[in-house]
């Protein structure tokens, strides 16, 4: 007689499965990543020159997190969970719509982002870059932000494309889809280092030419498109077709809007403590045209990505991939086993996914 292993045993085993393919995906990432970072240093160095690029290359980022990356990552799962299992069509029209606005809100807010990159860059530089000595300086990261500052849109799909897959429990394509986009930055920095060669102790301080902007610019939000690109595939095996839908009145949107408010809000301290960093960070190689010394935010950069690493292996594979079944019990009230008889209510603190604490 064959014996069923319990619900909560199959459950757990397929979040460690979920978690350890996501795991080793990121570990991939990363160590591609080092590559690129080893790379990058060799061509650039770590001081303005790096600078220059890596803070034009680093906003839009930041600005996607800041205008959109809350409600993708933190409220948008449960939401298309929900819809999955209550809408008589197993969600599409709701996701569909969701895609959507998503496009034309990012495609929007991308393209003014692009006229705007003076005034933005402006927020994340020290002072001292509008000095006229650090004027070709200056220029470079603008120009370097108006190639990169496209990714804000490719950014965003690709989470919101991402999230469609996690909440069908295909959780691989969105934690190994970067590394397509370090594949492209090491062959990106490999032309540079044979076309231009490393930068000279003259260069480590100075702007770039045209034609680096235009190599090192392009060249990164390729990456970040291609990253987005390979997510197509596994959203038309996963059963997604997307139809635009532009009937978004009274459809729940704005519920789920609501719903990341306080998301958001911690976003946008976050994303304050994170400019304040910048813009400090950049003042320390700015110094050094003036013959002063100080590390900048390259230094600060990959510093931080070695700091990471186990929180982006280990904690972002597990929440991911219990995110959409606790969304799941969530929405059927699933809060836990109730206590065992003879004991209180205060007993069964902490029991289940869904207990209180």
């Amino acid at each position: 007689m064959s014996h069923q292993p319990p619900p909560e045993s199959t459950d757990e085993s397929r979040i460690l499965s979920s978690s350890a393919v996501m795991a080793a995906g990121t570990v991939v990432s990363r160590l591609s990543g080092f590559v690129r970072s080893a790379l990058l240093v060799a061509a650039l160095g770590n001081v303005l020159h790096a600078d220059l690029f890596n803070i034009g290359n680093t906003v839009p980022n930041m600005l996607y997190i800041l205008v959109a990356g809350g409600i993708f990552n933190a409220v948008l799962v449960p939401q298309l969970v929900r819809s999955m299992r209550n809408d008589p069509d197993g969600g599409e029209a709701y996701t569909n719509r969701v895609v959507t606005a998503a496009v034309l809100f990012l495609g929007l807010v991308t393209l003014l982002l692009v006229l705007a990159a003076p005034w933005v860059m402006s927020l994340y530089l020290d002072p001292r870059f509008d000095d006229p000595s650090l004027a070709s300086q200056r220029e470079s990261v603008i120009a370097f932000a108006r190639y990169c500052l496209p990714q804000v849109f490719f950014y965003g799909v690709f989470v919101l494309l991402g999230q469609i897959l996690n909440s069908r429990g295909r959780f691989g394509p969105m934690m190994w889809a970067p590394i397509a986009n370090n594949v492209i930055a090491v062959g990106v920095l490999v032309i540079y280092l044979v076309v231009f060669g490393p930068a000279t102790e003259a260069e480590q301080t100075a702007g770039f030419t045209s034609g680096q902007e235009a190599l090192l610019g392009l060249g990164s939000t390729l990456g970040i498109a291609a990253q987005l690109l390979i997510l197509l595939p596994f959203l038309k095996s996963a059963g997604f077709r997307f139809r635009p839908r532009f009937d978004l009145k009274d459809t729940g949107l704005g519920h789920t809007l609501r719903l990341g408010v306080w998301t958001v809000l911690f976003v946008v301290v976050n994303q304050i403590a994170y400019t304040v960093v910048v813009r400090l960070a950049s003042g320390g190689t700015a110094a050094a045209v003036d013959g002063g010394t100080g590390t900048g935010y390259t230094v600060y950069a990959q510093s931080f990505l070695i700091v990471m690493v186990p929180h982006a292996v280990i904690t972002v594979s597990l929440a991911t991939a219990i995110l959409p079944r606790l969304s799941d019990r969530a929405n059927v009230g699933d809060l836990g086993p109730a206590p065992p008889a003879g004991r209180s209510g205060r007993g069964s603190r902490g029991v289940g996914l869904g207990s209180r604490t």
